[in-house]
Formats: structure tokens, C-alpha cells, sequence
């Protein structure tokens, strides 16, 4: 067996660059036995391998080079358990946020998916939406003031003590009251909001945060200007009629492709969803 290794040596044995072997050699995180005198070669021992294979696998767990450092030069195990636990919670986060981030990219490629063939999500039909939350304001506006009523949303959710906590929102949401869809007026909105992500616990007791529970509801998509949404509304409502359907709840009605995307009304695509049960 070698005595001696040098730094490219090293550096192929762990699948490091020599760059970083020599930084660590700096920081004074991880230095040679042996320097010759004569060269001003560097040199690792084999007793080395151990420690280089320690500050390898912590720094895989996302520890930084100070808590390697420190931890290398005490070696004391109950602050490496302490510093393991609070890696594994911040690990936790990161897959949460992954989570979150997947869930997210899937929602859009979902909408890229309903802009691609709008044609076929034209049909009405009934589908089951998972448990959502929404956070909205109750009030009454046509679809002539939608923006301005958006701009309105928008400063109370700012000021309200949900911002800091749920920072991801969604599409907007405007919503037509159950007994204005029974009574088939599609002129005029109830509510203005947006989907965000929450859950259960952190809403409890909220009066803007709603949960939208999990059921069936029937949805079709409208294609050009939200002016004439209306008579997808009504296309809507005669499915859920003749499909002997009742209306169980507030409509949700959210952009797929919105002026956020294209500048020409004719090219907006919104979702209309209209939670229902089966009659008895």
C-alpha cells in the first residue's frame, strides 16, 4: 500500500476537484501530513482517507464548510446529533417546497394542456377536484370592473396577516353565489379571490381563507372574451339539468390563458367549475 498521496491522486480516489482539495488545505479544514521540503509537493497520508471521507459526507447533508470545520477539530457527538436533527428538519422544508414546486409546474402544464385542445374541454362534463383553499373578499361587481376589482384583491390580501405565511397564490378566482346560479343570472360576481396554498390548520377560523372541499364538479372551458362567459354559464347549466345534476355551491371561474399570457381577448381561455350532486 502507498504511504504517500498526492493531490491529484487524492482527488481521483474521492472524485474531488483539486481545486477543492486545495481550498480545504487554505481554510485549514483539511491539510497534508507531509510537505517535501525540497518541491513544496503536498502529500496524504492513508490514516487521512477517514477524515476526507467525514467532511465528504457532511457536506453531501448540506452541513457548511464552519460546521465541518468545527465539528472536525472537536469531534464531539452530541453536537454533530444536534447538528444532524436540524439538518433532517431543514431537509423536510426543502421536500416540502419541492412538493409545493411540482404541484405548481403540474397545474400549468395542466393549462397548457386545456390551451392545446380547448375544443375538447368546450364539452361539459364532471370531474373530481381535490380539497382547495381560497383566499376571498365577498363582493358584487360586473365583468366590466373585473380589474379594477382585481387591484382590489390584491391590497387586501397585503395587508392581511395571511401574506406573510401563504406567499404562493395562484389563478384569480371569481366566484357567482348557488341561488344566482339556480336562478340562472351569470351577469354579475359575488366574490374575488385566488387560490392559495394552505392547509386546514392555518385557515382555521379565517373568515377570508375558505376551503373548498373535495366533490364533483361540472366544468367546461369558455374561449375568447370573458364579455361573452355568460353563455358558457348557461351551456353549463343546461348540461347539469339534463344530466339530472344539482348545484351544491359557489362557481369557480379562473383564467387558463389570461391577458398575462396574450394581449388578444379572442385568445383567452377561462375555466368555469360549478360544484354539483346527484339529485335525489
Amino acid at each position: 500500500m502507498k504511504e504517500k498521496y498526492t493531490v491529484s491522486e487524492l482527488s481521483r480516489l474521492f472524485g474531488i476537484s483539486n481545486q477543492t482539495l486545495r481550498y480545504y488545505d487554505k481554510i485549514g479544514l483539511f491539510k497534508p501530513n507531509y510537505v517535501d521540503k525540497e518541491n513544496n509537493y503536498r502529500y496524504y497520508d492513508y490514516e487521512q482517507f477517514f477524515c476526507l471521507s467525514m467532511i465528504m459526507q457532511l457536506k453531501r447533508l448540506n452541513f457548511s464548510l464552519e460546521s465541518v470545520q468545527r465539528y472536525s477539530s472537536s469531534m464531539d457527538m452530541n453536537s454533530l446529533e444536534k447538528n444532524l436533527i436540524k439538518t433532517k428538519e431543514l431537509i423536510h422544508k426543502q421536500i416540502e417546497q419541492l412538493n409545493q414546486l411540482e404541484s405548481r409546474n403540474d397545474r400549468i402544464l395542466q393549462n397548457l394542456h386545456i390551451a392545446k385542445y380547448a375544443a375538447e374541454y368546450q364539452k361539459c362534463e364532471v370531474v373530481e377536484e381535490p380539497t382547495r383553499f381560497q383566499y376571498a373578499i365577498p363582493i358584487n361587481f360586473e365583468i366590466k370592473d373585473l380589474y379594477h376589482y382585481i387591484k382590489v384583491v390584491y391590497e387586501s390580501y397585503i395587508r392581511s396577516r395571511y401574506a406573510t405565511h401563504m406567499a404562493q397564490h395562484g389563478e384569480i378566482v371569481l366566484q357567482i353565489h348557488k341561488e344566482n346560479l339556480q336562478n340562472r343570472d351569470f351577469h354579475v360576481y359575488n366574490s374575488i379571490g385566488f387560490f392559495i396554498e394552505s392547509n386546514a390548520e392555518v385557515v382555521k377560523g379565517s373568515r377570508e381563507v375558505v376551503c373548498i372541499e373535495q366533490g364533483k364538479f361540472a366544468t367546461c372551458v369558455h374561449c375568447g372574451p370573458y364579455g361573452t362567459i355568460h353563455r358558457s354559464y348557461q351551456k353549463l347549466y343546461d348540461f347539469i339539468e339534463k344530466q339530472g345534476w344539482n348545484i351544491c355551491g359557489d362557481s369557480l371561474e379562473f383564467a387558463v390563458v389570461s391577458i398575462s399570457l396574450t394581449k388578444d381577448p379572442e385568445s383567452f381561455i377561462t375555466q368555469i367549475q360549478i360544484p354539483v350532486q346527484k339529485g335525489e
